[in-house]
């Protein structure tokens, strides 16, 4: 289980770390890491949004300490929960599940658009993005990622 505040405190290191990528030409690692930032900010947001008050199911044993104990209505209504909704790295699954998808994609429809694709495929990619793309990227995360703190 990760702790709900740990969650978000990750996301904002991830954010760091994506910065100081740009900032040294690796953008491809800059991508990599704005995209984790956005995939735990979004997952912190779905601990806020089922009451998931023990922090992020990691594991079967995690997740059925909601099913058996939670008040959430998520969990009465979906004792069959599955762990991979939980593991998932698909931002779109991720924001569909979080609440967050209205407000986001209304504020920073365009930002979601340069997101959305990131998958944790980038780790084995030899694909070239440049520093434009990059920054690009970085400024949509940040701008989502402010979204998803406050929202």
């Amino acid at each position: 289980m990760i702790i709900k505040n740990d969650v978000k405190e990750i996301a904002m290191m991830r954010f760091k770390d994506a910065s100081a990528l740009l900032r040294t030409r690796r953008y491809n690692g800059s991508v990599y890491m704005g995209g984790y930032c956005i995939e735990l900010l979004l997952k912190y947001n779905i601990c806020n949004l089922l009451k998931l008050t023990e922090g992020y199911p990691e594991t079967k044993a995690d997740l059925n300490v909601y099913l058996n104990y939670s008040n959430s209505s998520f969990f009465k209504n979906n004792e069959k929960a599955d762990l991979k909704l939980f593991k998932s790295h698909n931002l779109n699954n991720l924001i569909q599940i979080s609440g967050k998808e209205p407000e986001v994609k209304k504020l920073f429809f365009n930002e979601w658009e340069h997101v959305k694709i990131w998958n944790t495929d980038l780790r084995y990619s030899k694909t070239y993005i440049s520093g434009k793309e990059a920054k690009l990227f970085y400024d949509s995360v940040n701008n989502i990622k402010h979204s998803l703190i406050n929202l």
